[in-house]
């Protein structure tokens, strides 16, 4: 069995998933050395870490707002479309399918469906994401949400997928440049970033790139595998 922090994350069943009430990882506690030594201690085995990173924008961090010509040159005939709520439910079987297929092989993934890609689009406040396009069909995509609290408006990344076909382009950097210049535009100055599995380093890298520039944090959620007892 494995388990891990309870949230509404769908890379890891836990048997828990839920697009209602806060669903920013930010406004959670992290597995703390005296949490995970707990759990260690009553038998659990540290399977893997995801990531987090929660970052300020810093107007230094230009590649979050603009797309790197080189990384446009090797997606040629990629077209991106900018979706909302409505279009996200209406492309929900073609999302769910890219998205599963991205995941497949990834440890801990496990499959979503086209409803709750439906659910979280008509359920999820401010959601909006970036799809690419080849040929009418979907090739990779991200999505994003953001609450606006006393701290002004933080944006979520949580869910995206690119068609393994597709992957060593630059594809899923110029997805996120290109929502991240609408979410700027539109007043989101912290961003939450997950999840990443540990030693997926190139994704790691990659986001912390991104946002080297602003405050961050890198935060962990540690999943754990306990064995069943007979």
């Amino acid at each position: 069995m494995v388990y891990g922090p309870i949230h509404n994350s769908i890379l890891v069943n836990r048997g828990l998933r839920t697009f209602a009430g806060a669903p920013f990882t930010y406004q959670m506690p992290d597995n703390t050395p005296a949490l995970c030594d707990w759990i260690t201690a009553g038998g659990g085995h540290k399977e893997k870490d995801l990531l987090e990173i929660v970052y300020d924008y810093d107007v230094r961090d230009t590649l979050l707002t603009h797309t790197d010509e080189r990384l446009l040159a090797r997606v040629r005939g990629v077209e991106f479309h900018f979706v909302q709520k409505d279009e996200i439910a209406a492309r929900c079987d073609e999302l769910a399918d890219v998205y599963n297929t991205a995941w497949h092989d990834n440890w801990g993934s496990s499959v979503i469906t086209a409803d709750e890609i439906a659910i979280a689009a008509n359920n999820v406040t401010n959601i909006m994401g970036m799809i690419a396009c080849k040929g009418g069909h979907i090739i990779g995509f991200t999505m994003m949400q953001f609450i606006t609290d006393a701290s002004g408006k933080t944006g979520r990344a949580f869910l995206s997928g690119v068609l393994p076909e597709y992957r060593q382009r630059g594809l899923a950097i110029v997805l996120t440049s290109k929502l991240s210049a609408i979410a700027i535009e539109q007043g989101i100055k912290k961003f939450s970033i997950s999840w990443m599995l540990e030693d997926n380093k190139m994704i790691v890298r990659t986001m912390q790139k991104l946002t080297r520039h602003g405050e961050s944090q890198v935060r962990h959620y540690r999943i754990f595998s306990i064995a069943q007892k007979n």
